[in-house]
């Protein structure tokens, strides 16, 4: 006995005699197979965590600033971030995705960046 699915085999079936409908089915064209499903990575609405990566040879990080879009000042560099280290700090629930990130380094350089979407990626790089 043969599980048949879908109308048109019910259809076939039903008119035709077993042995003419196992015959129509065997001639049928296969199945198409179904398109792949592709992963959407759904974008937070709140960003969680910042990584903050110094890449600078020789200039640490000396200080961090780290300013929701409300003008709230939600994280700062507990100690400096020497070169090539990373790290992570986790932000307040709610802060929402874009911040301001200001940083400052041990040879007077500045870095002051407006609407950083931290939502869309986590990672702040500083480089030479």
């Amino acid at each position: 006995m043969r599980i048949v699915t879908g109308l048109a085999s019910v259809v076939l079936i039903m008119g035709l005699g077993q042995g003419a409908a196992m015959a129509q089915q065997a001639n049928a064209p296969a199945a198409a197979p179904a398109a792949p499903r592709t992963a959407q990575r759904a974008v937070p609405k709140n960003a969680a965590e910042i990584i903050l990566t110094n890449a600078r040879s020789g200039a640490v990080v000396t200080g961090l600033s780290v300013t929701s879009a409300a003008g709230k000042s939600v994280a700062t560099l507990k100690k400096p971030l020497e070169p090539g280290k990373k790290i992570t700090i986790r932000l307040p629930k709610n802060s929402g995705c874009t911040f301001a990130v200001n940083a400052s380094f041990s040879d007077d350089a500045e870095f002051d960046q407006t609407d950083v979407n931290l939502c869309m990626d986590k990672t702040v790089r500083f480089t030479d």
